[in-house]
């Protein structure tokens, strides 16, 4: 395992109900850190039942819960407690979930189309939906979970984690290589690489490129530019102590503060202002905000 990163987050004391939640993620080896992002877990008590938002940020994870379900909160109001172990397919809108309790959770972030070779299915059906595992998964996977009932530790789960996609290797599908050449030029230019461009160095029409992302990642390559470029909004400003939206817009790539607050309305469902001043502590958890 590599680049071990645990965060502790709470809430202070006039909250209604304290909260404590610890983070950890664990970055893969080679040869799976081509297809994982990262392992995490995220454990302790969470405040209250009011739902908070999960972001867009261009992934798609499967989860393994250890402890008390989660609700997912729907726009007709209505709730659906989550399986134990579920796959979140690519959200393009703030996912609004809700502890009912103690929280244990393990989980696999995939790399944008890393996901695509071991579900083997156009990802695009699972965009903005979630399933349980069994329903996309053989009794091998399923098994996974009570491995992690058994392991002793979070080392010991990412291990049962690894080993399983290790396994999973040798049938899974092979990774799209003009896809995963798009992801990192997208990545790497901080989402403000040009589609058309970005076509072209890959030997591809946009439409191509477009249809293949669908199939592979779930969503657009220009979509997931604008989530790469949201989600540097949140590393801007962990970097500076104050929220001068003109500056963070420049330095994020934004023609202007118009442009950064449209894209932080379509993927938190608020202004930044509102955002910041409610708690949602699971969103700045997983954007990697220690102030909370």
């Amino acid at each position: 395992m590599n680049d071990y990163s645990p965060r502790w987050f709470g809430l202070d004391d006039r909250a209604r109900f304290r909260a404590v939640l610890r983070y950890s993620e664990y970055r893969p080896a080679p040869p799976l850190d081509r297809y994982v992002d990262c392992y995490w877990a995220l454990s302790g008590r969470a405040g209250g039942s009011r739902p908070e938002p999960v972001l867009p940020d261009g992934t798609i994870e499967v989860i393994f819960n250890l402890a008390d379900a989660f609700e997912n909160h729907r726009d007709d109001g209505t709730a659906l407690r989550q399986p134990l172990s579920l796959v979140v397919g690519e959200i393009t809108r703030p996912m609004l979930i809700a502890s009912t309790g103690r929280v244990d959770i393990v989980g696999i972030r995939f790399r944008p189309g890393g996901a695509h070779p071991f579900l083997q299915l156009p990802l695009w059906e699972l965009t903005d939906r979630w399933f349980a595992l069994e329903e996309l998964a053989t009794d091998q996977e399923r098994d996974v979970l009570t491995r992690l009932f058994d392991a002793g530790g979070e080392a010991a789960r990412f291990l049962v984690l690894s080993e399983h996609l290790t396994c999973l290797l040798g049938v899974a599908g092979r990774l799209d290589r003009a896809v995963e050449g798009a992801v990192d030029l997208i990545t790497k230019s901080g989402g403000w690489m040009p589609i058309d461009e970005l076509a072209g160095r890959l030997g591809l029409s946009g439409r191509q490129l477009e249809l293949r992302f669908k199939e592979r990642v779930g969503i657009g390559p220009k979509l997931l530019a604008r989530m790469v470029r949201f989600q540097r909004i949140f590393q801007a400003l962990e970097a500076r102590a104050s929220r001068r939206w003109g500056r963070v817009a420049a330095e994020c790539g934004y023609y202007d503060q118009a442009h950064l607050i449209r894209d932080f309305r379509q993927f938190t469902g608020q202004t930044p202002a509102a955002f910041f001043r409610d708690e949602n502590l699971l969103a700045k958890l997983f954007t990697g905000m220690r102030e909370v």
